[in-house]
């Protein structure tokens, strides 16, 4: 549970992203409700508690924007902020919709449970009439609810659960969570509602993983401690675990129970129908057949030989058994053959899990705890052979990426901080703490306005790769794309000094638009780069531009004014909706290419042009 701090800190960190994202848009309530919606959205994503699709399923749906109404003939209120239609990697689709409580405050605030009982029977029944045809044909096409509802219609026979969220900017003093079987638009789906409040955005802020788990509902489990003595880095219990427990653990916590897991849940591969198999043919089995489950722990309750409770706890091996087991089981649930979808569900009740626990003590998880963590599910056995692409070949590309750009002396004698893990800038200069000369070293060496990211990378490089529409979407989305497109690589020295000398052009041009009074201006900084990109990025002499550690203002300055006019441009066009939007749309696209801005001058005469 967070503390009070940590509440008031998120309630201001909320405000400045809110603030940012607004972008000059017209000041109102339901246009900054949408911007925390989106800022809260990515928060979700960025720690995958909402996992959106890799690799070869990038195709999904997603809308923000707000939609009230009442429906004729009825005292009904109906409610839509956002909506996700993702695949569960079982071949179904999970429909996310969003609802949010949001007003500017200053001071933390409570919401009550019938303010969320109200917004999610708003959000529900804005669900139930989006899957009709006679509903969407009273909308406005030019209203984004109407596509909701069309991707709603197109896609329901494949949505299997349906998680309404009510993200608020206030603090709820219980936790809100519930989930039940229903029938809806004359299927059988899962029906989850969750609540995002000041509480859960501290803890996700302050990068905890998950609370407790209490066995205490199974009354513990049988656990051994292996003797590995003193000296050892960490302390290592072996248990076997209820399916049905497992299940219920996975229905909770989703997706962000496994993403240490070296990969995200493959489906119905061969190993995983394997699983299934088992499950519904020869339970008693399992437990034999099976690898288990290997779990990191930071600290670990027993008492009298039995695993009571797990603090801070996640699964980094057998993602795919856990997974496995969770769709399986609500497979049998939706069974139009009642028995036999019962007969497969009484199995669970004969199936344990292995279990291995890992609890690595304080010492090394304060210093190099995650890195251990992270090997475990590289180095242990599993029922799906782990390939290359398994072993998150883009951390290699990005640890080297940190080595080169580290070791890169630049003209000034100093060098680029790249900030492979988020905080490692921070927890290189506490190591100075105390230590006048080191610390002016650490900085001198490494300058602050050196350092950056890697979304800050992704997004820079998606714009000059001639992508800015996967820029708008955000920098954790923006992420997820760049990283497939490099995850196998290692890049070189070359590669390194020509993506940092673009975050270099990309940042100042964001810098100069601020002090010229633009707030917020990384929507048209996307799509500036972009232009120039389209005519330019073969011709640009970056060896140029690295020697010289910064962008001249024969660049910088047609840059800039490129910048405004495209600005006018897009806000002329945008309508209602907010810039980040807009850009994020075919339509904003197709804009700027039409767009009649002549970049031959000075462009053609600068000498960092080829």
């Amino acid at each position: 549970m967070a503390s009070t701090e940590q509440v008031e800190q998120s309630l201001k960190d909320l405000n400045e992203a809110v603030s940012c994202g607004m972008d000059n848009a017209e000041p109102g309530r339901a246009f900054e409700s949408i911007c925390f919606a989106d800022v809260v959205l990515n928060k979700l994503i960025s720690n995958s508690v909402i996992q959106v699709p890799s690799e070869d399923e990038l195709n999904y749906f997603n809308e923000i924007d707000r939609f009230e109404a009442v429906f004729p003939g009825s005292d009904k209120r109906m409610r839509m902020d956002g909506c996700l239609i993702l695949p569960n990697g079982h071949g179904e689709l999970d429909l996310h919709i969003f609802v949010t409580d949001y007003e500017r405050r200053v001071k933390v605030e409570k919401i009550t449970k019938e303010e969320v009982k109200k917004l999610s029977s708003e959000a529900y029944y804005f669900i139930y009439n989006a899957g009709e045809e006679s509903f969407k044909n009273q909308l406005s096409r030019e209203r984004s609810a109407y596509e909701v509802c069309n991707q709603i219609i197109k896609n329901k026979a494949q949505i299997s659960s349906v998680f309404i969220w009510i993200l608020s900017n206030r603090f709820a003093n219980e936790e809100y969570s519930q989930r039940a079987n229903i029938t809806l638009w004359g299927q059988p789906v899962e029906l989850v509602q969750r609540v995002v409040d000041l509480s859960y955005l501290a803890d996700s802020d302050a990068e905890r993983a998950h609370s407790f788990l209490d066995f205490s509902p199974v009354g513990g489990i049988d656990v051994l401690k292996l003797n590995l003595g003193d000296n050892s880095q960490f302390d290592c219990y072996l248990a076997s675990i209820p399916a049905n427990y497992l299940v219920q653990i996975y229905s909770a916590y989703g997706t962000r129970l496994i993403e240490k897991n070296v990969r995200a849940y493959l489906g119905n591969k061969k190993a995983n129908k394997g699983i299934e198999s088992t499950i519904k043919e020869a339970p008693e089995t399992f437990v034999a057949l099976n690898n288990g489950l290997v779990m990191v722990a930071e600290d670990v309750e027993t008492s009298l030989g039995k695993l009571k409770k797990l603090k801070n706890f996640q699964i980094v091996n057998g993602g795919q058994t856990t997974a496995t087991l969770y769709y399986t089981f609500k497979a049998a649930e939706r069974m139009k053959k009642k028995e036999e979808g019962k007969r497969i569900k009484d199995n669970f009740a004969k199936i344990q899990v292995p279990l291995k626990i890992v609890r690595i003590k304080k010492t090394n998880l304060e210093s190099n705890g995650f890195d251990f963590a992270a090997q475990i599910p590289i180095a242990a056995n599993t029922q799906n052979a782990i390939k290359a692409s398994d072993l998150s070949a883009s951390v290699k590309y990005y640890q080297e990426f940190e080595k080169i750009s580290r070791e890169l002396t630049t003209s000034n004698g100093d060098h680029w901080f790249f900030e492979r893990a988020r905080g490692s800038y921070k927890a290189e200069e506490a190591k100075f703490i105390g230590q006048r000369k080191g610390m002016n070293l650490f900085r001198a060496t490494y300058p602050k306005e050196k350092m950056f990211d890697k979304t800050d990378l992704a997004v820079s490089a998606l714009c000059w790769d001639l992508k800015p529409k996967s820029a708008c979407k955000g920098a954790q989305l923006a992420f997820l794309e760049f990283n497939e497109g490099v995850k196998e690589r290692i890049p070189d020295v070359k590669e390194v000094k020509e993506l940092i000398c673009k975050w270099m052009v990309f940042s100042t041009l964001e810098r100069r638009l601020k002090e010229d009074n633009f707030k917020n201006p990384r929507t048209i900084v996307n799509y500036s780069i972009y232009l120039f990109s389209k005519k330019y990025r073969n011709r640009i002499d970056w060896s140029e531009i690295w020697s010289l550690q910064e962008v001249p203002e024969e660049i910088l300055y047609p840059l800039t004014e490129l910048a405004k006019k495209l600005d006018q441009i897009i806000r002329r066009n945008m309508g209602n909706q907010m810039i980040n939007m807009f850009a994020r749309k075919d339509q904003c696209l197709e804009l700027v290419d039409r767009a009649e801005i002549s970049l031959d001058h000075p462009f053609e005469t600068s000498r960092y042009i080829r």
